[in-house]
């Protein structure tokens, strides 16, 4: 056992040396240094509502990971981008189409300074919030449409839907101007929203449409949701006052959770037993 841990060490170390060592490890202050706000970062961080918005900085967008440090953002460095995200930047972000800017609820833009080149906040007055109501829907036929949609479109008052969702779109929103939606918190796993209407709606929420694992409940009921805008989350909502509740809830965590549970219970059973043979052997001897 002692010459199977020495040979283990001497292989291991080398080796995890290649990719860890000294080299890699840098004193906190650097850290803080590198992700230390600027004057930009705490105007935006004033303004009250600054958790549930999103801002643009238009300094390397889609490459520096340090806005979203301090901020919701839109651009940020990621190399597991969702392929759906990852055509809206290539479609529309970069093109800069502000009317996607407005649907992802991008309140403010981060520029620099044409004459000190420090970094300074410009507010979006068009950016959407959360959640909103539309007045109409417009169904087309694929994806590829639905794209081409967004390049001319007034998304406060039409959502874009792939007829592949059509059956889950339950009606067309009847207009009713004292009806209204708006978030109640956001806490990553869970987005609880409230709403209220006269006559049936149809709601978008500005959070990234994603199935796999996230579901939706209006008043503690599962409801279905869609795809809108390409990469949004919209539903069809009945009259009256609901709670709304985004869940992640993905069934392969809920699985290995299971079957953890299930292997920790069988094991310790297991334990048991064999403390129980050995005492009765004991005994018997």
């Amino acid at each position: 056992i002692v010459v199977l841990i020495a040979l283990t060490v001497l292989d291991l170390i080398p080796i995890g040396k290649r990719y860890l060592n000294e080299n890699n490890f840098v004193e906190q202050t650097n850290i803080d240094d590198e992700f230390a706000m600027t004057d930009a970062d705490r105007m935006i961080k004033q303004d009250p509502d600054h958790k549930n918005f999103r801002i643009y900085n238009t300094d390397d967008p889609y490459n520096n990971a340090k806005p979203s440090f301090h901020h919701n953002s839109v651009g940020g460095y990621n190399l597991a981008k969702l392929a759906i995200y990852q055509d809206l930047i290539e479609h529309q972000l970069s093109k800069g189409n502000m009317r996607v800017f407005d649907m992802l609820n991008t309140k403010y833009f981060v520029i620099q300074n044409p004459q000190t080149g420090a970094p300074i906040p410009q507010q979006n007055p068009g950016a959407l919030g959360n959640c909103w109501l539309v007045k109409n829907i417009q169904f087309v036929n694929n994806a590829d449409e639905e794209m081409k949609a967004l390049d001319n479109f007034n998304p406060k008052d039409t959502a874009i839907i792939d007829k592949r969702f059509q059956a889950k779109v339950k009606g067309d929103p009847q207009f009713d101007s004292s009806a209204y939606i708006k978030l109640l918190e956001n806490i990553n796993d869970t987005v609880r929203y409230e709403f209220n209407a006269a006559s049936n709606q149809f709601a978008v929420f500005s959070e990234i449409y994603y199935d796999k694992g996230w579901n939706a409940y209006v008043d503690g009921n599962k409801a279905d949701y869609v795809r809108v805008d390409y990469v949004l989350r919209g539903m069809s909502l009945p009259a009256g006052k609901h709670n709304i509740e985004f869940r992640f809830e993905p069934e392969s965590y809920k699985r290995g959770n299971t079957i953890s549970l299930w292997a920790s219970i069988i094991g310790f059973m297991a334990l048991l037993a064999a403390l129980f043979m050995d005492i009765k052997k004991k005994k018997i001897v």
